[in-house]
């Protein structure tokens, strides 16, 4: 990876709000994911402020 090669150090974070969308056949919208992303925010934010 060119970061590695530029000595920075890199981490990548991903935040999955529709995770298995259209598994159930159902179609998923944008209020969805908002929903999803309210339940986890307070952890995930936790989460960034820990590592940074």
């Amino acid at each position: 990876m060119k970061s590695i090669e530029l000595g920075l150090k890199v981490v990548g974070i991903s935040c999955l709000t529709n995770y298995g969308a259209g598994m159930e056949g159902s179609v998923l919208s944008h209020k969805d994911v908002l929903e999803n992303l309210s339940q986890v925010s307070d952890d995930f934010s936790r989460l960034l402020i820990e590592i940074v």
